[in-house]
C-alpha cells in the first residue's frame, strides 16, 4: 500500500468516524430532548392531580428547581391533551349530556361516536340549540361540508316522514 493511498484510507475512516458521532450526537439530543419533554408533561399532570412540588420531583427523579420550571412554563403536549379534553366536555354541555368516564369509556364511546347516525344526532340536537353549521363543525371537530351533508340528509327525511304523514291523512280511511 503506498502512502497515497493510507492517506486516503485514513481520511476515509476518520470521515465516518466523524459521520458516527454526529449521529450518535443527534440521537442524544433526540433522547434527551423527548426525555425532557417525558418530564415536563408529566410535572403537568402530577401537578393537576394536586401532588407537591417535592413529591413531584422525588417521584421523577427531578431538581426541586427543574420541577419549578416545568411548571411554569408552557406545554405544547399537555395543552393540547387538555384542549381535546375541554372541546369534549363543551360538546357534552353543550348537548347536555354532561358524565365523568373513565378513560377506557371515553376512547370507547369516541370510537362508537364515529357512527353517522349519533354524529347525525348529534348535529340534528345542536341545530335545536340555534346553532349555526360552522358553529357545529367547530364543535363536533368536523369539517363543515360533513356538518352541511347531515343538514342535508336530515332535511330530506323530516320531509319524506312529512309527506308520508300527508299521504296517510288524505288517503286512509279507516
Amino acid at each position: 500500500m503506498s502512502l497515497h493511498q493510507t492517506t486516503i484510507t485514513a481520511a476515509t475512516v476518520t470521515t465516518r468516524r466523524q459521520r458516527a458521532n454526529a449521529d450518535n450526537a443527534a440521537l442524544a439530543t433526540t433522547a434527551k430532548r423527548d426525555q425532557s419533554d417525558f418530564n415536563h408533561k408529566a410535572v403537568k399532570v402530577l401537578t393537576a392531580k394536586g401532588f407537591r412540588r417535592s413529591t413531584i420531583a422525588a417521584t421523577l427523579e427531578l431538581s426541586e428547581r427543574s420541577v419549578r420550571r416545568y411548571q411554569s412554563t408552557q406545554c405544547l403536549a399537555w395543552d393540547a391533551e387538555r384542549a381535546v379534553e375541554l372541546r369534549r366536555i363543551s360538546i357534552a354541555a353543550t348537548l347536555g349530556t354532561v358524565r365523568f368516564q373513565s378513560d377506557d369509556d371515553v376512547e370507547w364511546e369516541d370510537m362508537m361516536l364515529g357512527a353517522r347516525g349519533d354524529t347525525r344526532a348529534s348535529v340534528f340536537d345542536a341545530l335545536k340549540e340555534g346553532l349555526s353549521q360552522a358553529d357545529i363543525a367547530r364543535l363536533l371537530g368536523i369539517s363543515l361540508p360533513a356538518v352541511s351533508r347531515h343538514v342535508k340528509e336530515i332535511a330530506r327525511r323530516r320531509l319524506a316522514k312529512s309527506q308520508a304523514e300527508k299521504f296517510n291523512e288524505n288517503h286512509l280511511t279507516y
